[in-house]
């Protein structure tokens, strides 16, 4: 009996060992994520500090109710006041803290920052958190924002889900201009959660930079345009890319969307995904995807598409790719298979430069792809 004691001791040390040890190499893993500058050039295509946006005659300056250097719980206080009792709301000329509650945007608000503006939510340990609430709300914009999380302040490493700007259940809404950073899940996520469908969004002339799940996270949306947008350093905690299309269940929609001048980073998983294995549906749907002059450089993976599942009888519809450059990847195109005869994905234009593994090249990545169904890919000459 001691023989066995001894016995399971043993055993349970060395689970023990290599249960550090495996903790220790995915800390390592986490640890070897490089994050890089981006050049302000490259910004400067994208995103503009210094923009000016003409201020109508009814807007209502914030700065005349909050001090500046004011604590958190003041200044949030009286924000959210200015927007419940104000259609259009300039913030002060100065950056302001924001408690972990955040802001609520009520329906025609419009918000708009000035070049020195800046919302920054306090440092805190919550799973979840949201900055910019645009929830259950119609015509909304939100003008040259720039916003930050609390990721190097964070005081839990429990959580993924604190968001710069939380869309849900909402219609109409504008985001233009803006810089999203250091948050502690995504920069930027539409329909999170069991919602009703988001439609007519509009999110232009951006930069995303080091959010720690995802730059752009879309699960729910029937009408989205995202034109000009910057996605870099996502790292942290999966999926880990610049642009997330995941519907989190059968009754989501990814419908009417079109994505112009993407350009993706040095994220630490990939570049773009776009995913359909929770739609499980045989309700009828329909898949309306355009992607148009997409660039990744240096992230694993540069375009991953996720296929169709067996159980989504229901879908059809079309997935549109041109203009497909992908440099320094691991894996720079990715085609899972698609089970359903009626989605068809369409990639024209590709390159594909500098990959990481010397084996992969335009001919092998085309055979590849004639060997799966419903999918059709072409090169750049």
């Amino acid at each position: 009996m001691n023989l066995l004691n001894k016995q399971k001791k043993i055993i349970m040390i060395l689970f023990l060992l290599l249960l550090t040890l495996f903790s220790e190499i995915k800390a390592q893993k986490d640890i070897k994520f490089l994050y890089k500058e981006v050049s302000n050039s490259l910004i400067g295509q994208y995103y503009n500090p210094s923009k000016n946006v003409t201020i109508p005659n009814n807007a209502y300056k914030a700065e005349k109710d909050i001090k500046q250097n004011d604590r958190a719980i003041n200044n949030t206080s009286t924000l959210q006041d200015c927007l419940n009792q104000n259609v259009v709301v300039v913030l002060p000329n100065y950056p302001i803290i924001i408690t972990k509650d955040g802001l609520k945007l009520n329906s025609n608000n419009v918000l708009i920052f000035q070049p020195n503006s800046k919302l920054t939510i306090e440092n805190n340990n919550l799973d979840y958190y949201e900055l910019l609430k645009i929830h259950n709300v119609h015509n909304i914009k939100i003008l040259n924002a720039r916003l930050s999380g609390d990721r190097k302040g964070h005081s839990s490493s429990k959580g993924e889900w604190g968001y710069g700007i939380s869309i849900r259940n909402s219609s109409d809404v504008v985001i233009d201009n803006f810089f999203i950073d250091n948050f502690w899940g995504d920069g930027i996520a539409i329909g999170y959660g069991n919602t009703k469908t988001n439609k007519n969004i509009v999110i232009k002339n951006g930069y995303l930079n080091n959010n720690r799940r995802n730059g752009l996270s879309v699960m729910n949306i029937d009408g989205l345009l995202v034109e000009k947008l910057l996605v870099s350093n996502t790292n942290g905690t999966n999926p880990m890319f610049g642009i997330d299309f995941e519907p989190n269940n059968a009754s989501d929609n990814l419908n009417n969307i079109t994505l112009n001048n993407i350009y993706t980073y040095n994220n630490a998983n990939g570049g773009l995904m776009l995913t359909f294995s929770k739609m499980k549906t045989s309700t009828s749907k329909t898949i309306d995807f355009n992607l148009n002059n997409f660039k990744d450089v240096g992230s694993p993976n540069g375009l991953m598409l996720a296929g169709i599942p067996k159980e989504a009888t229901g879908l059809k519809g079309n997935i549109k790719l041109n203009n497909i450059s992908l440099d320094n990847n691991i894996s720079p195109i990715t085609g899972r298979t698609i089970y359903n005869k009626n989605v068809f994905v369409d990639i024209q234009n590709v390159s594909v430069v500098n990959p990481q593994n010397k084996n992969i090249n335009h001919k092998e990545i085309k055979r590849v792809f004639d060997l799966k169904n419903n999918y059709s890919i072409k090169f750049k000459n």
